[in-house]
């Protein structure tokens, strides 16, 4: 019997590519290895979750991140499709959508649901991580 390992939930705060993409890579590994895992979008990270919003990250490849995976790192659109298929939960702040002058149907780079923080702090399984 595999073992279930106690909850990891991400809050991606920051704008930059190179941590909203480890987000991804830290969400994605954690669900494979078993662990409940969760991404919860806030701050200026919200736009990462607009259509192509990743290539607004400061610091993203332009124009896409094909130099990363011939150097056999996932790229964006990989990590986002594992996380998907691996059912991780993905949350935006609905604070970070007002501030940000978004809505809610703009966000469809992943399905997310919106929640303010008693909905993501009801939902705590064990570890949080602030990136």
């Amino acid at each position: 019997m595999t073992e279930r390992l106690s909850g990891l939930d991400l809050i991606v705060f920051d704008d930059r590519y190179e941590r909203v993409h480890y987000a991804l890579a830290m969400a994605a590994a954690a669900a494979a290895s078993n662990r409940p895992t969760r991404l919860f979008f806030a701050g200026p990270a919200i736009r990462a979750l607009l259509p192509d919003g990743w290539r607004t990250l400061a610091g993203a490849p332009e124009p896409t991140d094909d130099a990363r995976q011939a150097m056999g790192i996932a790229g964006w659109e990989t990590l986002a499709a594992s996380v998907v298929a691996l059912n991780v939960p993905v949350l935006a702040c609905e604070i970070a959508i007002t501030a940000a002058g978004l809505s809610a149907d703009q966000l469809t780079a992943l399905p997310a649901t919106v929640t303010g923080l008693v909905g993501f702090y009801a939902g705590l399984s064990g570890q949080m991580v602030f990136i």
